[in-house]
């Protein structure tokens, strides 16, 4: 008779561990020994419960038996390991990766996606999750996973261009929170450094360097750009009507809106740029008035500055007399409504308000000599 377990085993460790069986002769008895000792399994097949020594003994009668040994034993561990979790700075070139094994075959996996093969070095070409999946001869496999990330951008948020008035200073905000190194240059000179803020009264191209405490470095550039104010808003003489005091004005040039307070300069509202008038209560008897071109504001004017030398009453039956010695002379005058009624930018007192009805207009004199005077006259014909 004969008994005939096979060949060793080597199993991974992890592996499931087999049922051992011999085809013998026909035998009356079976008797298991694992590591030398007895087991009570009397039949041809045999649970493997660790590694070791298994011997099967058939016997058949009196005088017959046979006997076959197997062992069951651990392949060599396979190992991989490819270190902790990788942050990197955004722009900066990705890491080659070491994966330290005993494995002689690697495969790589980037997000779930096959990359390489065989090789203990990688290169990622993006963030995301690395697996590497090492086996060994025999079968036996191992396997880790790391991530590669960006660290967390530091967003600079200078704008491309930053306005400010003549005479005055300009705040840059870089709006960085983030601990680092901050460095202004202006010119290419480096003007400051270790502060997210910069304040100027120069025009020219700023730039902002941020380098973080894990070494990333972000930067951006900005343009400071002085605007010119605004010129004062001519306010004319306020003109007593029937709904209350009316208000007018002369807006200069390039003002894209205006600001106007009737209550002493506590509260000023803003008014539509076509605007050029306004009627307030009797008992307003002066009004503040200033512009804004979108950049600077200009200076406030008031309605009390107007100038009221000038008859209160004025006939057709001379000309509107303009005394001064101070170059060519323009006239401009308005109605109690605001409106134009009457324009000339080389008057010569020859104006004998041939297109006025009889009520109460204003006036605004200008010389070539950059003097000013306005104010306010009743036309009885």
């Amino acid at each position: 008779m004969s008994v005939n377990l096979g060949s060793d085993i080597y199993l991974c460790k992890g592996d499931s561990f087999p049922i051992l069986y011999s085809a013998v002769t026909p035998s009356s008895s079976y008797l298991w020994y694992f590591n030398n000792g007895l087991q009570p399994d009397c039949t041809p097949y045999f649970q493997a419960t660790d590694t070791g020594t298994y011997v099967l003994i058939a016997t058949q009668g009196a005088y017959c038996s046979a006997t076959d040994t197997l062992s069951i034993s651990y392949l060599p561990p396979v190992m991989i390991n490819m270190g902790e979790d990788i942050n990197i700075c955004k722009g900066n070139e990705f890491p080659v990766l070491y994966a330290q094994t005993n494995a002689s075959h690697l495969q790589w996996y980037l997000n779930q996606n096959f990359i390489a093969s065989d090789t203990v070095y990688f290169q990622p070409p993006d963030t995301g999750m690395i697996f590497v999946q090492a086996m060994q001869e025999g079968f036996c496999m191992a396997s880790d996973t790391i991530m590669v990330n960006y660290f967390p951008e530091e967003i600079i948020q200078l704008p491309p261009t930053k306005n400010f008035c003549e005479n005055q200073q300009v705040t840059l905000n870089s709006g960085i929170t983030a601990a680092g190194h901050s460095i202004w240059t202006f010119n290419s000179d480096t003007l400051t450094t270790d502060t997210p803020l910069l304040q100027t009264n120069q025009e020219g191209v700023y730039q902002y360097t941020f380098i973080s405490n894990q070494g990333c470095v972000s930067s951006a550039t900005t343009t400071v750009i002085q605007q010119l104010r605004p010129a004062t808003p001519l306010i004319f003489c306020p003109v007593q009507t029937a709904n209350g005091i009316l208000i007018s004005w002369q807006p200069p040039i390039n003002s894209e809106k205006y600001y106007l307070s009737t209550n002493n300069g506590l509260t000023f509202s803003l008014l539509n740029p076509d605007e050029l008038s306004i009627i307030v209560p009797n008992t307003n008897h002066s009004v503040m008035l200033y512009a804004d071109n979108g950049s600077c504001l200009s200076d406030t004017a008031q309605s009390s500055w107007c100038n009221q030398q000038t008859p209160s009453v004025w006939t057709s039956e001379s000309a509107f007399i303009v005394s001064t010695h101070e170059g060519t002379v323009s006239l401009e005058v308005y109605d109690a409504t605001g409106r134009q009624v009457y324009f000339n930018n080389h008057y010569r007192n020859n104006w004998y308000g041939q297109e006025l009805t009889n009520g109460i207009y204003y006036y605004v004199i200008k010389t070539s000599k950059a003097s000013f005077q306005s104010g306010r006259f009743f036309f009885n014909r």
